[in-house]
């Protein structure tokens, strides 16, 4: 029978965006000075903030602009492009960066003074590219509680394992192909 093992979950707010976080906690937690999850998954919702005329697509979905969930590696890639976009947004010399920043399936370009235009793969399908308009304030929101959550929580990366293993014929004795081999493949 197998044991269960307890979730846990932190919530990080800021402004118009909200991060949860799941996973379980990692043995390792006990070594680190904060908690480290493994078999993580996040939730992100990013709302029309005060002040933001919303769009029409966001108000049928109930003036959410953005909400996407999935496991680790696609929240550590937003995560990235999001630090180096604004980063790059911050540090430039014009007043709007002139290039996107992506990494895999995610990118980030500007669209003028105050938008921005966030490209990911959906995360359920990662077959065709999902894309929303940010606003500096949304865009600030995210980058901050992903911030939050980057200080507070560690999160393990999910191993990746081969979808095909290699199983030794049982029937080759170890060296010596031919002489004992059941399956009829090996040379004689």
């Amino acid at each position: 029978m197998p044991t269960l093992v307890p979730l846990t979950s932190y919530q990080y707010e800021a402004g118009s965006c909200t991060l949860k976080l799941v996973g379980q906690l990692s043995a390792l937690s006990q070594l680190s000075d904060r908690p480290v999850l493994r078999r993580s998954r996040f939730q992100i919702q990013l709302r029309h903030g005060a002040g933001v005329p919303p769009e029409p697509t966001a108000i049928a979905a109930g003036r959410l602009v953005l909400e996407l969930s999935g496991r680790e590696p696609q929240l550590s890639e937003l995560a990235d492009v999001v630090r180096r976009y604004v980063q790059t947004y911050l540090h430039s010399e014009a007043i709007t960066p002139v290039q996107a920043v992506s990494r895999g399936k995610t990118s980030l370009a500007p669209v003028g003074l105050t938008r921005h235009r966030l490209e990911l793969a959906e995360l359920d399908t990662a077959t065709r590219p999902y894309a929303v308009e940010l606003s500096t304030l949304q865009l600030a929101d995210l980058a901050e509680v992903l911030e939050q959550a980057d200080r507070a929580v560690d999160c393990l990366p999910e191993a990746v394992l081969p979808k095909h293993r290699a199983v030794p014929d049982r029937g080759c004795p170890v060296g010596r192909l031919g002489s004992g081999c059941s399956s009829g493949r090996c040379a004689r």
